[in-house]
């Protein structure tokens, strides 16, 4: 069986899953998260769980994830700061972050959104309906960036590959012109 994610052209197959990591210090608000993507019919997800960000920082180390659920307040840290970690300690793309958070206004969203998070969910938002279309666009997002970036790179390679067939057929043409010249002057 197969599925046709809000018809971006991306086909997702039952047997996948979408890992998602739920870094949050409540355990009751991620069990709340885990029953919710449970929830979703359209989608299947791997979850994994972390109260900390130490805790949520080795998890990334030994796995990769398609999108994060991160508790704006975490002990000793906060979501910022752990965006913050996740930008320097990615070697590529950093993970897609959605901030979900109990305390805050739009400032807050503002800031989280600035410092890289791809959507900000207050908590007495959450539902089903709303981590299905926030991680959907999320991880969307993050494979339409990477189509980008490899065709990026193609299209520079092919770019290079032309600048230099260029010279080549200029340094041709100046030597062709210049041994039919000579003969003329003679």
């Amino acid at each position: 069986v197969q599925l046709s994610d809000s018809g971006l052209g991306r086909t997702l197959s039952m047997e996948s899953f979408i890992r998602v990591l739920i870094v949050d210090n409540n355990p009751a608000d991620r069990t709340l998260y885990r029953r919710h993507l449970d929830a979703d019919s359209h989608r299947n997800y791997e979850v994994a769980e972390a109260a900390t960000a130490e805790e949520a920082s080795h998890m990334l180390r030994e796995c990769e994830y398609d999108c994060i659920l991160l508790d704006y307040r975490l002990p000793g840290t906060n979501g910022l700061d752990f965006l913050r970690y996740l930008q320097e300690s990615s070697d590529s793309e950093m993970t897609p972050v959605i901030m979900v958070t109990g305390e805050g206004d739009e400032n807050v969203a503002v800031k989280c959104l600035r410092k890289g998070a791809v959507d900000y969910v207050p908590k007495d938002k959450v539902s089903p309906g709303v981590f299905e279309r926030a991680i959907g666009n999320a991880v969307v997002q993050a494979e339409m960036k990477r189509t980008i970036d490899e065709q990026t790179r193609s299209l520079r390679s092919a770019n290079e590959e032309l600048r230099t067939r260029n010279e080549e057929i200029q340094r041709f043409y100046h030597t062709v012109s210049h041994e039919i010249k000579t003969p003329l002057t003679a």
